[in-house]
């Protein structure tokens, strides 16, 4: 909630746990760790990408992805897990954008996505290229908004620009 495009202040951790082979996430400490805004999230998700803080050995290693169950067969929350619908948005009725609370939720070791960096059953962190890749994506998006929308919109101002100046409106009104 607190984050916005801030990714490398998320708050939501996931500290591994070396005797169970597996990591606790937790997002509940603070209101701006919440997960919120994230689509489909509200009633329809049984599973979620969740991106939080790697902690091993009392260290931590940025921020990475997670493959989290969020629901059961029957669409009620997991243990530890608090997860709903944020309400009607304006303009935006038909998206069910949601909010995510993790309370000590434990997922097994190869729920991490391994692409980039994977932890070992011993807490051994091995970086395979450069993680900061995974950014690329989300860069190239934003300079197709920034590049791409400014053209389309200057297109529509201009196609509406010329028919407003040939096409009357209301002929049969007074002049």
């Amino acid at each position: 909630m607190g984050h916005g495009s801030d990714v490398s202040s998320l708050m939501t951790t996931a500290v591994f746990d070396e005797d169970k082979d597996q990591f606790i996430l937790n997002n509940s400490d603070d209101i701006k760790a919440i997960k919120f805004w994230p689509g489909d999230m509200g009633l329809i998700a049984t599973h979620a990408l969740v991106f939080a803080q790697l902690i091993v050995k009392g260290k931590t290693h940025g921020v990475h992805a997670f493959i989290l169950q969020i629901r059961d067969a029957n669409m009620k929350p997991l243990p530890g897990i608090e997860v709903g619908d944020i309400g009607p948005k304006i303009c935006f009725t038909s998206k069910d954008n949601g909010y995510l609370i993790l309370k000590n939720v434990a997922i097994p070791r190869k729920n991490m996505l391994r692409r980039f960096v994977s932890v070992s059953q011993k807490g051994e962190i091995k970086v395979k290229g450069d993680p900061k890749v995974a950014y690329a994506t989300m860069m190239e998006i934003r300079r197709y908004i920034s590049c791409t929308y400014p053209k389309i919109y200057s297109s529509a101002i201009t196609i509406a620009t010329r028919y407003s100046l040939f096409r009357r409106q209301f002929q049969n009104a007074a002049k």
